[in-house]
């Protein structure tokens, strides 16, 4: 773990996301993208002559879950193909 928090992209320990949709109150995470996501986020809103946040609603509504809230293509984060194993197996 990087010195003073978690590693990028993933939950700091104690600061997991919370949200009360009884508040009606907007989400405003704090949103940190690499620089080609960043780009990518910004041309793709303003062709559509949206702000960034209006093309991230859109993206969140379209966005398959299952009955868990977790994202359809999850499973694809799960995979170990491509990796090395972590221990060594004996033969």
């Amino acid at each position: 773990m990087p010195k003073g928090g978690a590693h990028k992209g993933r939950i700091q320990r104690g600061n997991e996301a919370t949200y009360d949709v009884a508040s009606g109150l907007p989400y405003r995470p704090t949103l940190n993208l690499n620089a080609l996501s960043a780009a990518k986020t910004v041309r793709a809103a303003g062709s559509l002559r949206m702000s960034v946040s209006g093309l991230l609603n859109l993206l969140i509504d379209r966005m398959e879950v299952d009955e868990d809230g977790r994202p359809l293509w999850a499973d694809e984060l799960d995979s170990d193909e491509g990796r090395l194993p972590l221990r060594h197996t004996g033969t």
